[in-house]
């Protein structure tokens, strides 16, 4: 029969459940695979700051022992009530025996990552792999399971919020910017007034997307910009039929949110990033957005020729240092005027394209000489027009 790993299953299951939070941001953390990688852990988590954890985990003893377990640390008022919401909702999804809450202490399994995180934490002991019965229940309810700790997730947050909008960080992970308590203003307001009403917040998490690329792409580092965001916010957000923001947006390719994340946003952010097309918080939405537009200025995909797409435009000469220069570039790859499939000959002249970017044409009379599918619209106007407005508002 097949084999069912523990790592395998619950990696799995982090984005299931990650998907379906809707009262938290939720970041997913790995222990790292080196000698003490366990012991190394809590250290790993705090330096996110999240308000609590959840460590999934699945029991194994000896074939025979069976049923549902949360632990947590003895001495934690708030580990003890998640242990609580959390084995509630075990056994409402999976049915199995009620092996209740356990409080740990110092010798017991699991106590390291209990006893010295910051944030309330508890481990999710679902059930028995080496148990049949268990197993079974396991394999076949996985969904439910999901929603078990889903919804023990929503409960905790709103109950430690003063809104059911809370953006409390749930179970750590590896997240790009981590100021994980974030509180935008967004009701009826335009482009505009969202940059501006949040502006101070915005530039912070471009600070924190900057210190990730950096430490990836260290000398070789080409910063995101405010240029670069408002220009993109300016020609991306969603927006309601009166011409305010939309946090619940659906974009013309089915995207969800504020800002269109891309189809394929986890090769270019990792498996922390949000389901393209389903709703996420707010501030998760705009960080993925950023750490996007951050991997498209470094992140090296391909070469054709002397052209390293697309890291190798933003340091090309006329280009590298020239900050609108690079924005405007920046707004042309994410509306795939770099991209062989949206011209009609399915061949991109990159050096007129980028000729034009660095002599500062205006789209339409350089994208308009070419077999840009949209060269005879006045989508190129609209675009530019997007960008002159958002350069007003920088």
């Amino acid at each position: 029969g097949k084999v069912i790993n523990e790592f395998d299953y619950n990696n799995e299951l982090a984005s299931m459940i990650e998907s379906r939070v809707t009262a938290a941001d939720v970041h997913i953390v790995y222990r790292d695979n080196i000698p003490n990688g366990y012991s190394k852990l809590p250290a790993k988590v705090n330096q996110l700051k999240p308000k609590f954890i959840i460590s999934l985990h699945l029991n194994a003893a000896n074939k025979v022992a069976n049923g549902s377990e949360t632990l947590y640390y003895h001495n934690s008022r708030g580990g003890e009530q998640l242990a609580e919401i959390l084995q509630k909702q075990f056994i409402k999804h999976l049915e199995l025996k009620n092996r209740k809450t356990k409080p740990r202490r110092s010798g017991d399994r699991g106590i390291t990552l209990l006893k010295y995180t910051n944030a309330p934490a508890v481990i999710g002991e679902p059930g028995f792999i080496d148990n049949k019965t268990d197993l079974t229940a396991l394999m076949t309810n996985k969904e439910q399971l999901a929603n078990a700790y889903a919804q023990a997730i929503d409960e905790y947050a709103q109950s430690i919020s003063k809104s059911t909008k809370s953006k409390a960080a749930a179970k750590p992970v590896e997240s790009q910017f981590i100021d994980v308590d974030l509180r935008f203003k967004t009701n009826n307001l335009t482009k505009s007034e969202f940059l501006s009403s949040n502006e101070s917040l915005l530039l912070r998490m471009i600070e924190g997307i900057n210190k990730k690329l950096n430490k990836k792409y260290k000398n070789d580092f080409s910063p995101l910009t405010k240029t670069d965001f408002w220009i993109l916010f300016n020609s991306e957000c969603g927006l309601t039929n009166k011409g305010k923001v939309n946090i619940n947006h659906t974009h013309s390719e089915g995207e969800r949110g504020l800002l269109p994340l891309p189809k394929n946003i986890k090769f270019w952010n990792g498996n922390s990033a949000p389901q393209w097309d389903r709703i996420s918080s707010v501030g998760k939405n705009i960080e993925h957005f950023m750490l996007y537009l951050g991997q498209l200025k470094n992140k090296k995909v391909r070469t054709e020729g002397t052209h390293i797409f697309y890291s190798g435009f933003f340091r090309a000469k006329g280009i590298k240092g020239y900050t609108l220069r690079e924005a405007r570039l920046l707004s042309g790859i994410v509306h795939g005027y770099l991209y062989n499939g949206n011209f009609s000959d399915k061949v991109v002249p990159v050096s007129k394209i980028l000729t034009g970017f660095k002599t500062d044409k205006p789209l339409p009379d350089f994208m308009g000489k070419t077999k840009y599918i949209h060269a005879k619209t006045k989508i190129l106007a609209n675009r530019e027009q997007n960008i002159n407005d958002a350069v007003n508002m920088v």
